[in-house]
């Protein structure tokens, strides 16, 4: 049976698995309104709205120029002096169960502060005819501008955070990756990133306001809204309050790029009167027959030492206690299996019984400056760090008196997945952590 020992292996397992699972990208919506037009059409096409709706020509108004969109207020009650909408009321096609949109725009002029000057909204049934406020039932998600004196605030209206003030004429890109599908999803920001390493659960959605993630893994459907299979195939922009401009450059929605399914998320073992308790958490159960868990010493082969059968939910904990563990160190192993028998997907864990010496990093995620590893005498000098793709990252290291091993990379670290290689009894040994 595979043990799961030589880095470079578990690269082509990762690469290999995500070839698999990356499903073909949709692209629903994309305008950078370079072109002539038209912006809007009853059967949009690709680059259009369904709908451009004002209430007052003359007071609340769109207006297209080269490479960009402008929504415009000159009055601030919204009852005379009208509200503008862009919409697609159209149905996305194929209804998609994920969505990752990004808008570029800039503020560029603010002539009344107002709360909730510009709204945007992720739902369904939207209607291009009733211009009240789309009600909660129809919604996944939601969240606005805020017009201050001078600047500008986006605010999540789910969570009530808001990002620092904006300066105005500056662009800013939103980003808006939203999951109505049963499945965790991983995706790349930015979308250029070498590996997927934000994740968004089901019934979720995440905000960033340009590099910045302003809310991670909120709450979807807001109020008395309930899940809906179509819940992601409308999308507006309502600018109605305040007194200003909003120029809009940039627009394109898709499905979620990089999609991952997340299975383990989670596996752990520890000691307790003479035992060990393996634990583990899972993001996706759907499908999946049982878990297999196996054990092994130094330099011997796994032995299977318990099945535990699969709940078939989302996000579930289980757990499994090995009576007989041996002195010195324990290797263990979980695997995912399918109904058709495949494996799915699989973790490993270590613990240390009846010696004082566990490796472990204290505090895991560590910090992208220091990392502090407890070495119970592994060699600093034969350690290694890898990034998912392989590539070495230089480090500096001292050792200080109580045998921590502190590590600082040379160069600065992104937030995401690492390993740690290192060497024991001659073996050469792995352990993944998580960079914040």
């Amino acid at each position: 049976m595979t043990t799961y020992r030589l880095f470079p292996a578990i690269c082509c397992v990762l690469l290999l698995c995500m070839a698999k699972v990356v499903s073909a990208q949709t692209n629903y919506m994309e305008q950078n309104f370079s072109g002539g037009g038209p912006f809007v059409s009853p059967n949009p096409g690709i680059g259009q709205f369904s709908h451009l709706i004002t209430t007052n020509a003359a007071l609340s108004k769109y207006e297209f120029g080269p490479g960009y969109m402008d929504l415009i207020r000159l009055q601030e009650d919204s009852t005379t002096g009208g509200i503008v909408r862009a919409l697609r009321a159209v149905p996305f096609f194929p209804n998609p169960e994920t969505l990752y949109i990004q808008l570029t725009f800039s503020v560029e002029e603010i002539g009344a502060a107002a709360t909730n000057a510009l709204y945007f909204y992720l739902g369904e049934n939207f209607s291009p005819t009733n211009n009240k406020i789309p009600a909660n039932a129809l919604l996944f998600s939601r969240f606005s501008l805020n017009f201050l004196a001078s600047s500008f605030v986006v605010h999540d209206i789910e969570t009530g955070k808001n990002s620092s003030p904006l300066p105005l004429h500056a662009p800013v890109t939103l980003t808006w990756v939203l999951n109505n599908s049963p499945d965790g999803q991983i995706y790349r920001k930015p979308e250029n990133a070498a590996k997927p390493d934000y994740k968004v659960m089901p019934g979720k959605y995440d905000l960033w306001v340009n590099e910045i993630l302003q809310v991670n893994d909120a709450d979807a459907y807001p109020g008395a809204s309930a899940y809906s299979v179509s819940k992601l195939s409308n999308f507006e922009i309502r600018f109605r309050n305040g007194v200003g401009k909003v120029r809009f450059t940039s627009l394109r929605i898709r499905d979620v790029t990089g999609v991952l399914p997340l299975h383990i998320v989670l596996f752990k073992a520890e000691k307790g009167n003479g035992k060990v308790r393996l634990y583990w958490e899972t993001a996706i159960d759907r499908d999946s027959d049982r878990f297999m868990i196996s054990k092994r010493g130094d330099k011997h082969l796994y032995n299977v030492i318990g099945d535990v059968k699969a709940k078939g939910r989302i996000g579930e904990a289980y757990a499994l206690v090995d009576d007989v563990p041996g002195a010195g160190v324990n290797y263990y192993r979980v695997e995912q299996i399918d109904k058709s028998g495949q494996v799915i997907d699989a973790r490993e864990t270590e613990l240390s019984f009846g010696e004082n010496m566990e490796f472990y990093l204290s505090p895991n995620p560590v910090s992208a400056e220091l990392i502090r590893v407890n070495s119970f005498g592994a060699k600093p000098e034969l350690m290694k760090i890898y990034d998912l793709n392989g590539s070495a990252l230089a480090f500096d290291f001292k050792t200080s008196e109580d045998g921590v091993i502190e590590i600082r990379p040379r160069n600065k670290i992104t937030s995401g997945v690492y390993i740690l290689s290192f060497s024991r009894n001659s073996i050469v040994k792995y352990l993944r952590f998580l960079v914040e």
